[in-house]
C-alpha cells in the first residue's frame, strides 16, 4: 500500500460527496459519447445500462478495448485513489446508464452500492439535458422526509462519494435528448 497518492485537485461540494475534473480532453469524450449512445440494455442491470469496464458478465463496449474507455477508467481510478490519500490493490466496475423522457426503462430507485466503508461510487454526465436532473441523495429512502441534496449540474467531472450512500438517479427532464451518465465503483481487494 502506498499512502501518498497522486493527489488530483478537488471542490467539496457536501456529504462527503467530491467534484474532481475528469483530466479527459473533448476527442475521448466524444469517442465515449459515440460508444455509449448506441449501447444495448444489459439483462443483469436494472434500467438501460451496460458495463464499460471491469463486470465480466456484460461486454458490450468492453469488446472494443478502446482507448478512450481505458482513459475514463484511470481517470476514475485515479480520482478515487486521491479522495482516499491510498493507492492499494483494488478493482474498479463502471457502466453507462442512458435515460430519455419516454424510455421504457428507466424507473429509477433509491439505492445504495455498498454496505462497507472500503467502496467509493463515481457519476460523471457526459450529456445533461437543460432541464434534467442530476443524481439525489438522502439519508433516508422516505420521499416525505425531504432532506435531498443533488449534485450540481455539470458535465465531465466525476462526483465521487461514499458507496453506502443513498441516492437516486435524477429525472431525464422533458425533452428527449438523451441523459448520458457514466457510474462506477472501486473497492480495496
Amino acid at each position: 500500500m502506498k499512502v501518498s497518492a497522486n493527489l488530483v485537485p478537488y471542490e467539496d461540494i457536501g456529504l462527503g460527496i467530491r467534484q474532481y475534473d475528469s483530466g479527459l480532453d473533448k476527442e475521448v469524450l466524444d469517442d465515449i459519447f459515440e460508444l455509449c449512445r448506441y449501447t444495448l440494455p444489459c439483462p443483469h442491470h436494472p434500467g438501460f445500462q451496460c458495463s464499460i469496464f471491469g463486470d465480466p458478465r456484460d461486454k458490450i463496449l468492453k469488446v472494443f478495448n478502446h482507448p478512450s474507455i481505458q482513459k475514463l477508467e484511470e481517470s476514475f481510478v485515479k480520482c478515487c485513489q486521491s479522495y482516499w490519500n491510498l493507492e492499494v490493490d483494488h478493482e474498479v466496475t463502471g457502466w453507462v446508464y442512458l435515460s430519455w423522457t419516454d424510455s421504457p426503462h428507466s424507473k429509477p430507485f433509491w439505492h445504495r452500492h455498498a454496505e462497507d466503508f472500503y467502496r467509493l461510487s463515481g457519476v460523471l454526465y457526459l450529456t445533461l439535458p437543460e432541464d434534467a436532473e442530476t443524481t439525489w441523495f438522502s439519508r433516508h429512502y422516505d420521499l416525505e422526509k425531504k432532506d435531498f441534496f443533488s449534485l450540481p449540474h455539470v458535465t465531465n467531472k466525476w462526483f465521487i462519494f461514499p458507496s453506502m450512500m443513498n441516492h437516486l438517479p435524477g429525472h431525464p427532464g422533458n425533452s428527449n435528448e438523451m441523459r448520458i451518465c457514466i457510474a462506477a465503483d472501486y473497492w480495496i481487494k
